[in-house]
């Protein structure tokens, strides 16, 4: 990696950020927040700054940069306006390469050494105390078991679909789903966690050696398949993104669940096989096609031949649609829009109660990921997994993402069998 005599990359590429316009003192500007909140810090650019930001893309040095703000925005800024900039991104670890590879790389190791993968939202998204923790989930699914008692269910459990948003809005969905599935996990031997990485690369899945904490203790990861993997898919790709395994929260909040469900069952923690997967967008495009992915056919017919030798689990973590302001559509969701996303979303959760994958993503192609699932990635390869199983989907809840309530999540459970 090249780097100027001032520290910067000379080919300076922002990361993925978060972005939004605010108003500060009568002026605009350009809000920056990293998703994985290393600096714990927004960053804010003036407006006739922000293009620089939308050029920042890894094929531009400065003088490059400087050429195409003249030429396509009118804006002549000097040599030091761009680079102050950049040291200030650079400063708060928003250019892919400078800075953040030096914290990710220090970060990434520490992780590596620690024991377990810390609980990470334990104490924010939950309490960090395992009999405050208990006593919360018990409230959740007592309220549920005064509702609809315990319902038992015949069949082989082989698959859950488990949202993960926090559990202050999804806590009845959460709670419905694993009351359900908690009378089935007396003969499960392998439990294989499939997540959304919302920071992840399209296509990219990653694994970990690292056993998973929980307030309750630890739930082991089965390094003999996370070496399988590893032998199959090389792993140069496989921890590829290990680093964020560190903050990302959708196997976390669903491993919590079920953690707690081994625990009032009286079971002892079960092996489980943590993997995160990246976007599906350039599938979604039509850049590459799905279906002759060789690292995904390669990660699903490894995990098939494992499924076949143990009584195993498939766990999906994955939330569905995100609509409205907050997430960048530009009118709001009023009672209309929102029966309409009820009936979309039933569409995808009769594919997954059919264990169709490819329907599942057809429907997302179609409507060219316009309800953003972000759950896309881990539910399809779940089902890929499932073939021939066929459940029921429960706990369907539309929940609010902004204050004024014109932006939607939903969720929902799902669970399989065989």
């Amino acid at each position: 990696m090249s780097k100027l005599s001032n520290g910067l990359p000379k080919y300076p590429k922002i990361r993925p950020v978060n972005s939004a316009w605010i108003k500060h003192k009568g002026y605009n500007y350009l809000k920056l927040d990293d998703p994985m909140s290393i600096s714990g810090q927004s960053i804010l650019i003036p407006e006739h700054l922000s293009y620089v930001v939308l050029i920042c893309d890894g094929t531009k040095d400065i003088f490059e940069m400087r050429s195409l703000m003249r030429k396509n925005y009118g804006l002549d800024l000097s040599v030091d306006n761009i680079t102050e900039l950049l040291n200030y991104l650079d400063a708060g670890f928003l250019l892919e390469n400078g800075n953040f590879k030096h914290v990710e790389q220090m970060m990434l190791k520490e992780y590596q050494d620690s024991d377990y993968r810390a609980p990470y939202h334990a104490g924010a998204v939950y309490p960090s105390n395992p009999s405050e923790l208990r006593n919360l989930l018990n409230e959740y699914s007592g309220a549920i078991r005064l509702q609809e008692g315990r319902v038992n269910r015949n069949g082989e459990l082989v698959g859950i679909i488990s949202p993960h948003i926090d559990y202050s809005r999804g806590h009845s969905t959460y709670a419905r789903l694993w009351e359900r599935a908690s009378t089935n996990l007396r003969e499960v031997e392998l439990v294989i966690v499939l997540g959304t990485d919302h920071n992840g690369g399209s296509g990219q899945i990653t694994a970990t050696f690292q056993d998973y904490a929980t307030p309750w203790g630890i739930l082991p990861t089965e390094t003999s398949v996370v070496k399988t993997l590893e032998s199959e898919l090389g792993s140069e790709f496989l921890f590829k993104e290990e680093f964020h395994h560190i903050k990302e929260h959708s196997i976390e909040l669903a491993l919590v669940w079920l953690h707690y469900s081994l625990e009032i069952s009286l079971l002892p923690p079960v092996p489980i096989v943590p993997i995160l997967c990246g976007s599906f967008s350039t599938f979604i495009t039509g850049e590459k096609t799905l279906y002759r992915d060789n690292k995904i056919r390669t990660l699903i017919y490894c995990l098939k031949q494992i499924m076949e030798r143990r009584k195993t689990l498939v766990m999906a973590a994955g939330d569905l649609a995100h609509l409205g302001p907050v997430f960048g559509d530009t009118a709001p969701m009023d009672d209309e829009s929102k029966f309409q996303l009820k009936t979309a979303d039933y569409a995808s959760l009769n594919a997954i109660c059919n264990s169709n994958p490819n329907l599942f993503f057809e429907i997302s192609q179609r409507e060219s990921d316009y309800r953003r699932i972000c759950g896309l990635s881990p539910i399809y390869i779940s089902l890929e997994l499932l073939t021939g199983a066929r459940g029921e989907h429960l706990g369907y809840k539309q929940c609010p993402a902004s204050v004024q309530g014109d932006s939607i999540v939903s969720i929902a459970g799902a669970l399989l069998y065989k």
